[in-house]
C-alpha cells in the first residue's frame, strides 16, 4: 500500500457518554495503538487493559461495557497515539523468492516510524540550526526552565494565598463596619430618647422656678403689707394718747402678724429654692438613663425595678432599644415581644431557632432510605406535646415517578413515614419542617 496520511494520533474531549473513538491513521498491528487518558489535572495515564480495538471498523472501544471504570467527563480527554515498533523483520535469504507485498510492508512500516518520530520531534525543544554543539546543553536548558516554572509557580501560589487573605480581611472589615453601624444606630436612639427626657424634664425644672419667683413675690408683698400695718399702728398711738392701752394691744397684735407674716415669707422661698433643686436633681437624673437599672416585665405584672434589655447581635431590629420603647417603658406599658435566642445550623442541612417564649421552629435534609418499612426523622429538639405544626414533606421526583410521602407516627421527639411508588435502588432526598413550643429543659 502507499502511506499517504500523516497524521500519527487522535485528541477527542470526553463528554460523559462517550465510548467509541475512531482512528484514521494506517495501523499494521492492534498491538501497535496506545490509548492515553488525560484527566481534568493535566496528567496523562497510559491504558493498557479495558480498551479494545476493532481493526475492521478502525475504532476503539473504551470504556468497555463490563469494566467498571467511568466513562470520561468533560474536562477530561482520550488520546489514540500510533507507536510502531523499532524493529526491522524483513529477511531475505539467497535463492529466495521476493514476495512484493511483505517488501512494501516493510518500506511502510519504515515510513510509519519516520512519521512518528517526526511528531515527537516536533513537541521537542530545537536550538536554532545555527547554534554549535557547545552551545546545546539541553540538560542545562531544560533545568533553567524547570526552575523558572517551579518559582512561577512558587509565585502563583503566594499570589493566590495574598488574594485570599486579602479577601478574608476585606470581609472581616465589611461585618465590623456593619456591626459598627447598627451599634451607632441603636446609640444614637437611645440618645435621642434620652435627650427628650432632659428637655422635659429642663421645661419642667423652669416651670418650678417660675413659681418658686412668684411664690418669693407674694411674699414680700405680705412682708410690705405688714409692715405698713405696724406703721399704721404705731401713728395711731401717737395720735390717740387715750386710748393708749388699747393702742398697745393692737400695736402688739400688728407686730405678731408682722411676724407671722415674715416667716411665711421665709419659709416659701425655702419652699422654693426646695423646689428648684428638686428639679434640678429630676432634671439631671431624666438626663442619664443607666440601663443597669432597669428589667423587663414579666407578663402585665411588674416585677423589680425596670431594666433596658441590650439588643441581640444579629437578631431583628424589632429587638433593639428604639425610642417608642424607653417612652412605653417609661409610662408603664408593655412593649418586650418574642425574640429569638438561639440559632443553630450545619452543614448536612438540619437547623433550629428558639424563642425566648420557648416557641421553636426546626427543619432539616436526609435520604430515604425506608424502602421496606417506615423513615423515622428524630427531632433536633423535644417538643411539649405531639400536637406540633408539621409541614407537608417533600421528597425528590426519581426516575419519572411521582414518590408521595405518608405520616404513620407523631411523637414528641420523632415522626416516621413511608413514600409512596419508591424505586427500588433510588434514595430519593426529602426535606421537613417543624413549629411548636419544646419540652422543658431541652
Amino acid at each position: 500500500m502507499t502511506v499517504t496520511c500523516t497524521n500519527t494520533k487522535h485528541i477527542y474531549p470526553g463528554d460523559g457518554q462517550r465510548r467509541k473513538w475512531p482512528f484514521t491513521f494506517p495501523l499494521f498491528n492492534a498491538a501497535h495503538l496506545r490509548l492515553w487518558r488525560v484527566g481534568a489535572d493535566g496528567k496523562a495515564v497510559l491504558k493498557t487493559a479495558g480498551f479494545y480495538v476493532d481493526m475492521e471498523e478502525k475504532e476503539v472501544l473504551y470504556p468497555l461495557e463490563n469494566e467498571q471504570e467511568p466513562v470520561p467527563a468533560a474536562g477530561e480527554y482520550i488520546v489514540l497515539q500510533r507507536v510502531t515498533p523499532l524493529t526491522q523483520e524483513f529477511d531475505v535469504k539467497r535463492q529466495q523468492n521476493l514476495d512484493l507485498q511483505t517488501w512494501e510492508d516493510a518500506h511502510d512500516l519504515a515510513v510509519l516510524r519516520e512519521q512518528e518520530l517526526a511528531e515527537e520531534l516536533s513537541r521537542a525543544l530545537k536550538f536554532p540550526v545555527q547554534n554549535q554543539n557547545a552551545d546545546t546543553d539541553a540538560a542545562g536548558y531544560l533545568a533553567a526552565i524547570t526552575q523558572l516554572k517551579d518559582e512561577a509557580a512558587r509565585e502563583s501560589q503566594q499570589a493566590l494565598e495574598n488574594s485570599r487573605q486579602a479577601c478574608q480581611n476585606a470581609q472581616q472589615a465589611k461585618d465590623l463596619s456593619a456591626k459598627a453601624a447598627q451599634e451607632a444606630q441603636a446609640a444614637k436612639d437611645s440618645l435621642s430618647v434620652y435627650a427628650r427626657q432632659a428637655q422635659t424634664a429642663s421645661q419642667e425644672a423652669q416651670e418650678a422656678s417660675q413659681a418658686a419667683q412668684q411664690a418669693s413675690t407674694q411674699a414680700q408683698g405680705f412682708a410690705t403689707s405688714a409692715g405698713q400695718d405696724a406703721a399704721s399702728a404705731q401713728d395711731a398711738a401717737q395720735t390717740v394718747a387715750r386710748h393708749r392701752q388699747e393702742t398697745q394691744e393692737l400695736a402688739q397684735s400688728a407686730q405678731s402678724h408682722a411676724q407671722t407674716a415674715q416667716q411665711a415669707a421665709a419659709s416659701a422661698t425655702s419652699s422654693a429654692q426646695a423646689a428648684a433643686q428638686s428639679a434640678q436633681q429630676a432634671a439631671q437624673n431624666a438626663a442619664v438613663i443607666v440601663p443597669d437599672n432597669y428589667v423587663k416585665k414579666s407578663g402585665d405584672t411588674m416585677t423589680g425595678p425596670l431594666k433596658l434589655p441590650a439588643p441581640a447581635v444579629g437578631l431583628n431590629d424589632n429587638t433593639a432599644i428604639t425610642a417608642a420603647w424607653a417612652r412605653a417603658l417609661i409610662t408603664g406599658k408593655t412593649v418586650v415581644k418574642d425574640y429569638i435566642t438561639e440559632r443553630f445550623s450545619d452543614e448536612t442541612g438540619n437547623w433550629y431557632e428558639l424563642y425566648v417564649s420557648g416557641w421553636i421552629k426546626q427543619g432539616g435534609i436526609g435520604v430515604y432510605t425506608g424502602l421496606v418499612g417506615e423513615q423515622t426523622v428524630t427531632l433536633l429538639k423535644p417538643m411539649a406535646n405531639a400536637n406540633y405544626s408539621l409541614m407537608p414533606l417533600m421528597v425528590s421526583k426519581r426516575g419519572g415517578y411521582d414518590q408521595f410521602p405518608v405520616l404513620t407516627s407523631v411523637t414528641t421527639t420523632n415522626f416516621k413515614f413511608t413514600v409512596v411508588n419508591a424505586i427500588a435502588g433510588v434514595a430519593p432526598l426529602f426535606t421537613w419542617r417543624a413549629e411548636g413550643y419544646k419540652a422543658q429543659g431541652a
